[in-house]
């Protein structure tokens, strides 16, 4: 039989629900990294698609390793164009 602390259950299960972002949020945040490189958000379900931030056409960059800080609503990528680490505050104003 296990030894098992409810308390200490219920205590790692507040720590993951603080740290799962997407799950809790109920958004989607996704790159993408053809001709022209682009931050998105989506719903859950795919729909209200909306583009966060945009690059020029055939621009170097590239968004990767993306991370919702939702105590501070931004998001937060590296860059693989420039080995570099960006962030961008996620507003109410999204340009699409």
């Amino acid at each position: 039989m296990l030894n098992f602390d409810l308390n200490a259950y219920v205590k790692l299960l507040k720590i993951v629900h603080n740290k799962i972002n997407l799950c809790f949020c109920r958004m989607l945040f996704f790159s993408s990294c053809g001709n022209r490189p682009s931050l998105e958000t989506a719903s859950m379900t795919g729909q209200e698609r909306k583009i966060l931030h945009q690059w020029a056409p055939f621009s170097t960059h590239c968004p990767h390793g993306l991370h919702y800080d939702r105590d501070t609503n931004r998001l937060y990528w590296t860059d693989g164009g420039f080995d570099l680490a960006y962030y961008l505050t996620v507003s109410s104003k999204i340009v699409s």
